[in-house]
């Protein structure tokens, strides 16, 4: 200790100046080391950033809900189908008379345990709209919840000599499912003949002998 003093004693002037160059020289390591923390060290928390799974971050809340809703789409239709059952004809062919004034032809569905619409139309063969039935635009019907049959009436066009003349002539009856409507059973189309009406035999008067 007494030696340094005596050191120190002796050279005064470098002691003083040693301080300051000492204290310079821990600041420049100081700001040094403050620049590489920040530039480094936020650089490694980028780098850090992308490693979480890519599938784990695109998917937002927004498309998971999405994602469920297109998965429950399936049953939902089942079950709506379900519900609103399946039509059909009773058969594949139905006969009228020239004679009637119209025909009757029922359409059925099973089951029936809510309410539900289909739409129907009549296509043109031999028999004629206008000549032969009245002109029908496609039509939408409906059932209501329990109801299991609908009727459906085509105006006949009452034309017995035009009948006689041609003989039988047929046209179409086709269903079409509609958006969340019954299903199409085994007969969605039904062939409608139009036979020509009844001839009554001529009554024979014999003459008195």
């Amino acid at each position: 200790m007494a030696g340094e003093n005596v050191h120190a004693a002796r050279h005064p002037v470098l002691v003083l100046r040693a301080r300051p160059f000492v204290r310079l020289i821990a600041l420049v390591f100081s700001i040094v080391g403050i620049v590489v923390f920040f530039r480094f060290g936020t650089h490694r928390d980028v780098i850090r950033a992308p490693e979480s799974p890519p599938e784990a971050s695109a998917m937002s809340p927004e498309l998971v809900a999405t994602a469920h809703a297109q998965s429950e789409v399936v049953p939902e239709t089942r079950r709506l189908l379900q519900d609103s059952g399946v039509i059909s004809f009773e058969a594949s062919t139905v006969h009228a008379s020239a004679a009637q004034s119209l025909v009757a032809i029922s359409v059925k569905r099973l089951p029936a345990t809510s309410s539900g619409a289909f739409l129907w139309r009549v296509e043109r063969g031999t028999a004629q709209p206008g000549v032969d039935y009245e002109r029908i635009q496609p039509q939408v019907v409906r059932f209501i919840e329990g109801q299991a049959v609908r009727t459906l009436f085509i105006p006949l066009i009452n034309s017995p000599a035009t009948s006689v003349q041609h003989g039988p002539r047929t046209s179409t009856v086709a269903l079409e499912r509609v958006k969340g409507g019954p299903a199409l059973g085994r007969f969605a189309r039904v062939t409608v003949t139009i036979d020509p009406p009844p001839t009554s035999s001529p009554s024979i008067v014999g003459a008195a002998s």
